[in-house]
């Protein structure tokens, strides 16, 4: 079961989010899109979902990396993104789409800034996660090993523990209860 730590983790601090703001940002540029005076295409309600899924994901992945490679990747994408909407806002796009494109890019960016702060999140716990490693490491090192390694050395030499003594490490437990 504790193999399956990293995915739940995952689950917990970022795919869930990522989906919740998801959702709630198609919802909101869906009704803003029916409440104006424009009307909706077929088209338009793919083209609307698709950007706040790839904003969203664009948005974890640069909020959450740590590395160049992650940004470079969202830079790339961000590129064909721009080139995508540069072609449907030219000259020879159809008016209906030259209407969408506003209210598409507003759910480009609301998503990616909210894929940013969720990745962000991701990030900051996953750093916090490993301080306290490295802290519960250092507690070991310093602190518990010392105490295992003179317990074990007494037991082994067969002298007693001192008298209402609790034992700190297990390999020690064991030995006494022998």
């Amino acid at each position: 079961m504790e193999s399956l730590n990293p995915l739940l983790h995952s689950l917990t601090y970022m795919a869930g989010p990522s989906l919740a703001a998801i959702i709630l940002n198609i919802a909101m540029c869906l009704a803003i899109l029916k409440l104006s005076r424009h009307k909706l295409e077929p088209g338009h309600t793919p083209l609307i979902i698709a950007l706040c899924f790839l904003g969203t994901i664009l948005g974890v992945i640069a909020g959450g990396s740590a590395t160049p490679l992650g940004q470079s990747l969202v830079t790339g994408i961000l590129g064909i993104v721009a080139t995508l909407l540069t072609y449907l806002l030219s000259k020879e796009s159809a008016a209906d789409w030259r209407n969408l494109m506003p209210f598409a890019m507003i759910a480009l960016l609301v998503a990616a800034f909210a894929g940013l702060m969720i990745g962000g999140n991701y990030k900051a716990v996953r750093q916090s996660n490993e301080e306290s490693m490295a802290q519960w490491q250092k507690y070991y090192e310093v602190v518990m090993l010392p105490i295992c390694t003179k317990e074990l050395e007494l037991l082994l030499n067969h002298k007693a523990l001192p008298e209402n003594y609790i034992s700190q490490c297990d390999q020690a437990k064991s030995i006494i209860e022998q």
